[in-house]
């Protein structure tokens, strides 16, 4: 064999393993790459959800999980309310920033639910249908990723 001939073989060699890795890595993921469940996915990217002028439905964050947390919202507890006024205050609660809900618990649990009752009062019956059913949506879509979570009880609203 030539040298000639020898040195083209050995450079198409060479290529050829640095050609395929590149094909490999660029057509089909690894097999050990694992991906997000789409429950995950729909959870993170869930969208706050405008009822509304002056109403949009939040995202459950951190934040707003501990204030529904902090004031035995049945969406976090699973628990029947007892009353009205507790359904009241989960959805004034998912309707503002949790930063604001924490201030107003901090002025006590009786201010919250004073502003809670207020913020109720300006809401018409049609209207209340569309703001449960996005809150049982943003708490469904946290459930989803966090399986421990209770959830809201049945017939809660």
């Amino acid at each position: 064999m030539s040298k000639a001939k020898a040195k083209a073989k050995t450079k198409a060699a060479r290529k050829a393993p640095e050609a395929s890795a590149s094909e490999s890595r660029s057509s089909t993921p690894s097999p050990a790459r694992k991906t997000m469940p789409q429950k995950t996915i729909d959870a993170i990217l869930a969208a706050e959800h405008r009822i509304k002028p002056g109403i949009t439905v939040r995202r459950i964050t951190v934040g707003l999980s501990a204030v529904l947390d902090q004031i035995g919202s049945p969406f976090v507890s699973a628990q029947i309310p007892d009353s009205d006024v507790e359904k009241v205050e989960g959805l004034f609660a998912m309707t503002r920033p949790a930063v604001e809900s924490q201030e107003l618990l901090v002025q006590g649990r009786d201010v919250f639910r004073a502003a809670a009752v207020a913020w109720a009062d300006e809401i018409e019956l049609d209207e209340l249908a569309p703001i449960v059913a996005s809150c049982l949506g943003q708490i469904c879509r946290q459930a989803g990723v966090m399986p421990q979570s209770g959830g809201p009880a049945k017939n809660a609203y």
